[in-house]
């Protein structure tokens, strides 16, 4: 279950790593982290990761999914993947070519930044680095400066649990860690209308 209330509160993000909650992954060394083995979160929880990473909704370059189709992926190209990333969010701008709106996630793009993010942001645009409003909507170019879209929610982490589930719900089912699982088939309850 998500009980614990670090991971619905943004500021608790940092006392969930390698909790109880955190399966604790590291990666190998990284050549360009000074050698370094970097934390890898990954959520053992209602929720997977998303109930404690770091809030940040990027979708990733139009380039990786087109390239997963290129190597014979049929489906997986950017412009078939969009219509089901904007049917998962709720952006707080509304809908747009490459936003939805009113469906689970919701996306948070307007928000009050520190007074230290803006003069860095401004210090980069003044270098040359263009500024970027939404890294998800520029697909094509997602080179520049500028903050990124979160999943928060009324003040409160807002997790895939916490966006496809209601608190109406009074029972969980989660799927367990195996080493070997076939599936003849998977039902799920309470799915979005339209999907």
């Amino acid at each position: 279950m998500d009980e614990n209330p670090n991971i619905h509160d943004p500021a608790g993000l940092f006392a969930l790593r390698e909790g109880e909650e955190d399966r604790a992954y590291s990666t190998a060394p990284q050549k360009y982290a000074a050698n370094r083995a970097l934390h890898w979160p990954r959520g053992k929880v209602l929720g997977g990761s998303s109930s404690l990473n770091g809030m940040i909704y990027v979708r990733g370059h139009r380039t990786d999914y087109d390239n997963w189709a290129y190597l014979g992926n049929a489906g997986w190209d950017y412009e078939s993947l969009l219509p089901y990333f904007k049917r998962s969010e709720d952006f707080d701008r509304g809908e747009s070519r490459y936003h939805g709106q009113g469906d689970p996630l919701h996306v948070l793009s307007q928000f009050e930044l520190h007074p230290v993010n803006k003069a860095i942001i401004a210090a980069a645009v003044e270098k040359g680095y263009p500024h970027r409003d939404d890294f998800n909507a520029d697909a094509d170019e997602i080179y520049g400066v500028g903050v990124c879209h979160l999943t928060i929610k009324d003040g409160k982490r807002h997790s895939t649990a916490s966006a496809s589930t209601s608190q109406s719900h009074s029972t969980y089912s989660c799927i367990g860690a195996a080493t070997s699982v076939r599936w003849d088939a998977l039902h799920w309850r309470g799915v979005h209308p339209g999907w």
